[in-house]
């Protein structure tokens, strides 16, 4: 059995898109477990779980991300997991194509999706590669860990997010980086939260580069 972390006392965690049932759970999980949780939205009338500091981000604007961890590292000198929850893109009425998806929510989802958490990861490792067990959680799509039809900027940007994972630990890896993909049942958004708060707990030496659809379930 993979060993996790029961207390995250003194640890501090950023979880994006804190309003999606995924970053929900994680960020009460985490704050649950006495870690400090900057619960990142893209509005501060949003609510976020009780115990959990709020924070204003859209990752597709790097302003706001350089901002948030900044201010991170002002407050608390120190960051231990980054959880990319934050997602656009996700099938709505019909079945839209490559062909029939407007370009705006194209560029969007690309954006949201797979440019954001590289953007964060861009300005958070400086602070993720001091800690002694520094967690990247990368959230995937609800719809499963493959590739289907429909939603085409959604899929393949979670596609890519995926791959990014592998990025992540082929070139930090060796710096003790356990960066991996969090996937859970096809549509079951609690099995996708119970996944990617395992893998935001895990101990150092714990799996690296990978894809789970649940605690200790590989892809």
């Amino acid at each position: 059995m993979t060993e996790t972390q029961d207390s995250l006392t003194g640890q501090v965690a950023l979880v994006t898109g804190a309003t999606t049932d995924v970053g929900r759970a994680v960020a009460a999980g985490l704050a649950a477990r006495e870690a400090t949780v900057y619960a990142a939205t893209e509005s501060m009338s949003d609510d976020v779980p009780d115990g959990c500091e709020h924070v204003l981000l859209d990752v597709t604007q790097e302003g706001d991300v350089e901002a948030v961890v900044d201010g991170i590292y002002a407050e608390t000198e120190r960051l231990d997991v980054l959880v990319n929850a934050a997602e656009f893109g996700r099938p709505e009425e019909g079945r839209d194509t490559v062909v029939t998806e407007d370009v705006t929510r194209l560029d969007r989802a690309l954006a949201t999706n797979v440019r954001g958490p590289m953007v964060l990861a861009k300005h958070a490792l400086p602070l993720l590669l001091q800690q002694r067990a520094p967690r990247v959680v990368n959230v995937g799509s609800a719809l499963g860990p493959t590739v289907g039809s429909g939603a085409p900027g959604y899929q393949v940007s979670k596609a890519g997010l995926e791959a990014f994972t592998a990025y992540l630990d082929a070139e930090y890896g060796s710096r003790g980086l356990l960066a991996n993909t969090a996937y859970g049942p096809e549509g079951d958004e609690e099995g996708v939260a119970e996944t990617a708060l395992w893998l935001a707990r895990l101990a150092g030496g714990g799996p690296m580069g990978e894809a789970f659809v649940g605690p200790d379930e590989r892809v």
